[in-house]
């Protein structure tokens, strides 16, 4: 899941807090911000795979259905209770105005 920096360190906050809750919806641990030093931010599922394998690609394509549907279930309410007030209509997040 991406994050754009105008809200992303708030949203990432927010959503860290239901971290174990999202890890048990979703059945699989999560890395959270992998690029610290980014602005923007995001949550990750990765999985090994070598996209020259052709035969491989329906159960590529399999994971990653049920990997979007479990995101989509986890964190599609999450995201519309997210308090965000503020943060994208100025265009700045809190940090970027200290």
């Amino acid at each position: 899941m991406y994050m754009h920096h105008t809200v992303a360190d708030r949203a990432l906050e927010l959503l860290e807090r239901q971290r174990d809750a999202i890890h048990a919806e979703i059945g699989q641990e999560l890395t959270w911000n992998p690029y610290p030093d980014k602005q923007d931010k995001s949550i990750v599922l990765e999985r090994p795979g070598d996209l020259r394998e052709r035969d491989m690609w329906p159960e590529y394509i399999a994971w990653l259905v049920e990997t979007v549907k479990a995101f989509r279930q986890a964190f599609q309410q999450r995201i519309k209770r997210l308090d965000l007030s503020g943060l994208a209509e100025r265009g700045t997040t809190e940090e970027e105005e200290r």
